[in-house]
């Protein structure tokens, strides 16, 4: 059921992340329309520029130091993924959606024994879902409102997004 659930809210909120994004970048969302197959490396893409999965919690197995703070086994420790998708260090311009972006090493399924079960599904999805929204809706708009998302630190999720399709 655990699997069912994050499936479908991560798919859901990737589309709505996807499409904010791309109305905010009307020169990616033009690039999209002119070249659906950008849809494969632009899922990955708007997986690292808003990503549904903003942080995650762990207990730390072992006591180390990192950045001059010590950790000690059994603390919580909270990882910003967010925060790591946008690491100038890591990523060209981290601030700009580009969906052409090929090195994209973005944590947005997590990594090692925590890696999301899903992430080839959800890809799949995203793909599929950003090729055919280019191809049948290439005048699809979003309408201008306050964006109100739900109360949490884990997943960005818009209650709402709505969009004009003509």
């Amino acid at each position: 059921m655990s699997l069912v659930v994050a499936g479908h809210e991560t798919t859901s909120n990737l589309i709505l992340n996807g499409v904010l994004a791309l109305s905010r970048n009307p020169d990616q969302w033009e690039r999209l329309k002119a070249d659906p197959s950008l849809a494969k490396t632009g899922v990955e893409e708007i997986l690292r520029y808003d990503a549904m999965a903003q942080a995650l919690a762990r207990l730390a197995t072992e006591d180390f130091v990192y950045n001059g703070h010590q950790i000690r086994a059994g603390e919580k420790v909270t990882l910003i993924l967010a925060a790591g998708n946008h690491d100038p260090s890591v990523f060209e311009q981290p601030e700009q959606l580009n969906l052409a972006r090929e090195n994209n090493p973005h944590l947005s399924f997590g990594h090692g024994i925590h890696y999301c079960a899903g992430s080839a599904l959800a890809r799949m999805e995203g793909r599929i879902i950003f090729e055919t929204i280019a191809r049948r809706l290439p005048n699809m708009q979003v309408i201008e409102q306050e964006l109100t998302y739900n109360p949490t630190m884990v997943v960005r999720e818009l209650k709402q997004l709505m969009v004009r399709v003509q």
